[in-house]
Order: structure tokens, then sequence, then C-alpha cells
């Protein structure tokens, strides 16, 4: 096996792994997306999805996300947040 492809193989396996660990996390849904978006997007880790699955604005203060996570609207909802509120 070529040297570079030895060096890359690893880096590439742990990109797929990472990649393949991620999950999507409904909101509101069960486990820690249960309650407040707040409180879903602290428990997702690195890497998750959250995916909003209400239409109703979402009106938390201090929604504040300090992780790596993605924010989408499921299919066909036009999630939005309340007026003054904001990632």
């Amino acid at each position: 096996m070529p040297l570079l492809l030895r060096r890359l193989l690893p880096i590439a396996l742990l990109l797929i792994a990472a990649d393949a660990a991620a999950v999507v996390r409904p909101w509101p849904g069960s486990g820690i997306c249960a309650g407040t978006f707040h409180a879903c997007a602290n428990g997702a880790d690195d890497g998750d999805t959250i995916e909003i699955l209400t239409a109703t604005p979402i009106d938390e203060a201090d929604i504040g996300i300090s992780k790596a996570v993605s924010v989408r609207a499921g299919t066909g909802i036009a999630a939005t947040f309340a007026a003054g509120q904001r990632l």
C-alpha cells in the first residue's frame, strides 16, 4: 500500500465513524428533546441535528447553542422563532 494511502486511511475511517455517530433529534420529541428547545440543544452531541417538528414559534429566552449541531425544520414545517428570539 502506498505511504500516502496508509497515512490517510486512518483519518478517513475516523471521519466516517464520526459521521455515523451523529443523531437526528426530533424536537419536540422524547428523552432529552421532550422539554424545551434549549434542553434539547444542550443534550445533543456535537455533530447531531435537531429537527424542529412544530410550526409554533419558539419563544424561549437565551437559547444559545454552544455545540456544533445543525438545526433544521422537519418536512413541511415552517419553523420560526418568536419576535426577538434567535439562536
